[in-house]
């Protein structure tokens, strides 16, 4: 008698969670079906890998602009291929002689890294150096981005040997502007004007506002020959500048964790483009964004649901498209390699940090660890979910060619999420 109570009483609360799941389900259902997403082109895939099972599906096959989830696409490249330290140059000796050559480390010099192993190593070098470009197929911007963001601090150029993150950054005190890199100072052209680009195409030559609170951030123009300078500036050292063929050790730099965490909590473009260039700095001679996203796609990306088209680590390229179930299997292969604990220090959390701090508070506890993704009219959501029951989901969430403002569709993303964390 006992068991079948028991037995009764399972079958009764089993019966009870599916009404609540089915229930839950049609509420989702009914909110996208509002007239707020008619108007633009919704997908949504939420994922239960305890029980493998898709738990609500919609346009989930269809291809999205994933603006910034790309970022997951390069954050999975990284961690495959960096290690737990990420690359800061390749060195060897001829003589008393040290000659070096970059791997793209972004972090060189980058006020967000205090300690500066790098820097520190050729700092301690008493002999002459030479520092040798390396090869690199990249071009300093990636295919399908805006022609004229060049000169905003979000669109850095890309190359082998970053340094000060290939911005200026000016500074204004009683009416004197001045600039780090300091040699950038001459280069400085004071205007009032709200309506002057803040830095010549094709020039190191750039217009700032001295009155600007906080000062500026401005893209410079890369070239060896610029690195050779800028190092000599900044080592105080006699650096020339060589090319030969080079084939040396890996000094390594910073934590690859905290490069990557900066990158996913800030939706770093720079940084997202240069740790690809890293990467394939551990499996070829030459730097390429291109190369490391042809052999993460052919070795470990085989197995996504819809092969993406993938053509650059930030984002910024409207030529990426991806689609929702695929971000998902994504997400999965992460907790693959990393644990969650790992994964949720790294990324925004809902409520707490990074591009979602002002969204999906919960209750208690976060309850969303994710990456946004946004360009005009295209706002993403992907990454976990923990639920009421106890439950971590897998969900990306995707909005595009809304003509509504971001804040709109955020908040009635807002809303679906809520009623997946309490229904699921």
């Amino acid at each position: 008698m006992r068991i079948k109570f028991i037995a009764f009483s399972l079958l009764i609360l089993t019966s009870c969670q599916s009404i609540k799941i089915i229930s839950g389900r049609k509420q989702i259902k009914k909110h996208l079906d509002k007239a707020f997403f008619n108007n633009h082109f919704t997908g949504l895939a939420v994922y239960d890998p305890s029980s493998h099972e898709w738990l609500y599906m919609k346009n989930s096959k269809r291809y999205f602009t994933p603006a910034s989830n790309v970022k997951l696409l390069s954050l999975y490249a990284g961690i495959k291929l960096l290690g737990d330290s990420i690359p800061g140059l390749k060195y060897q000796y001829n003589g008393d002689t040290l000659i070096f050559q970059g791997t793209g480390d972004p972090t060189f010099l980058h006020p967000d890294f205090t300690q500066q192993p790098t820097y520190d190593f050729l700092s301690g070098h008493d002999g002459p150096m030479q520092f040798i470009p390396a090869p690199t197929l990249s071009k300093p911007y990636g295919p399908g981005w805006s022609w004229d963001d060049y000169q905003f601090d979000f669109q850095p150029e890309r190359n082998d040997f970053p340094i000060y993150g290939n911005v200026v950054r000016t500074s204004s005190k009683q009416g004197v502007v001045s600039a780090i890199p300091d040699i950038f100072t001459e280069a400085l052209i004071q205007s009032s004007s709200s309506n002057q680009e803040i830095r010549y195409s094709d020039h190191n030559i750039f217009i700032v506002n001295p009155l600007h609170p906080d000062g500026q951030v401005i893209p410079f123009r890369t070239y060896p020959e610029l690195t050779t300078t800028l190092l000599i500036d900044t080592l105080k050292k006699k650096i020339s500048i060589n090319e030969i063929s080079f084939s040396g050790q890996i000094k390594f730099s910073q934590s690859s964790r905290d490069l990557f965490s900066i990158m996913m909590k800030r939706s770093d473009n720079f940084y997202a483009e240069q740790i690809l260039m890293m990467c394939s700095s551990t499996f070829s001679d030459t730097l390429s964004v291109e190369k490391t996203i042809g052999y993460v796609s052919w070795k470990y990306l085989s197995d996504l649901p819809d092969v993406p088209a993938w053509v650059d680590g930030s984002g910024l390229s409207r030529y990426n498209l991806i689609t929702p179930r695929s971000i998902v299997r994504l997400l999965e292969k992460l907790r693959e390699e990393k644990s969650d604990d790992w994964l949720f220090s790294v990324l925004p959390v809902g409520g707490e940090s990074g591009t979602i701090r002002k969204w999906y508070s919960g209750i208690d506890s976060p309850y969303v660890y994710a990456k946004t993704g946004t360009l005009r009219n295209n706002h993403n959501l992907s990454g976990y979910l923990l639920t009421s029951s106890g439950k971590t989901l897998i969900f990306s969430f995707m909005n595009n060619n809304y003509t509504t403002s971001a804040s709109d569709v955020k908040v009635e993303m807002e809303k679906v999420l809520r009623l997946v964390r309490d229904t699921f």
